[in-house]
């Protein structure tokens, strides 16, 4: 019984393997075209982006312009909720 689950273990791993090495050239190619179009990108800067609830943070690289862009959206995105809030669900304000 011991040998038969071994056998079935090994073969469910060579299956496995099988099936992650069987990935098609252009997929391969489509994958690794972005990697290669942030590479040649001019002025990256890498920020570490924390989370809260973990210890560990997420490197985010991108051009001086997406992090100004990214400033700006968060910013209107700040304003609208701010200015709205302002508003009364009420027409009579209470």
């Amino acid at each position: 019984m011991k040998r038969y689950l071994t056998v079935c273990a090994a073969g469910a791993a060579l299956v496995m393997l099988a099936a992650c090495s069987s990935t098609s050239p252009s997929a391969t190619a489509d994958a690794s075209a972005p990697a290669q179009a942030v590479a040649s990108t001019d002025n990256l800067t890498c920020r570490t982006i924390i989370k809260t609830g973990t210890r560990l943070g997420t490197r985010v690289c991108k051009t001086d312009a997406q992090w100004k862009q990214e400033s700006m959206d968060s910013r209107d995105a700040t304003n609208a909720i701010q200015n709205n809030s302002a508003q009364s669900a009420s027409p009579s304000g209470g």
